[in-house]
């Protein structure tokens, strides 16, 4: 169903004379220079997560359950530690299963899905 969608577009923009837009690259990871680190690293602090799901660990945010800490809705860590105006986010991710992702811009709903807004979906 999408392929034909596709297919008209590409045949539009080649017709239209037009370039395609370049393609993004990846942020180096070690470079810094002008961003804002909102993690610290060691803990929570600037978040809002429930603990029985989230925690810092060697590093790094992680969200975790188990057979006997199981998930019945969805869970966030929210960074409440300022209002960001335009910015670039880098991060690592790592994911062992299910699914998970990253909101941006976004809305903190009272209750399941509890948060509505862009999701750069991260699946394992």
């Amino acid at each position: 169903m999408f392929r034909p969608a596709l297919v008209a577009v590409a045949v539009f923009a080649l017709v239209q004379g037009r370039a395609a837009p370049p393609t993004p690259q990846p942020l180096p990871f070690d470079a810094h220079e002008g961003f804002t680190q909102i993690f610290d690293g060691t803990s929570l602090a600037g978040w809002d997560g429930d603990p029985k799901f989230w925690r810092a660990e060697a590093g790094a945010i992680v969200g975790q359950t188990t057979p006997d800490n199981k998930l019945t809705e969805n869970t966030f860590v929210i960074w409440r530690g300022g209002e960001p105006a335009d910015f670039e986010l880098k991060l690592e991710y790592r994911i062992t299963a299910t699914n998970s992702g990253v909101q941006i811009r976004s809305v903190q709903l009272p209750r399941a899905p509890k948060a509505r807004g862009r999701k750069s979906p991260a699946n394992g």
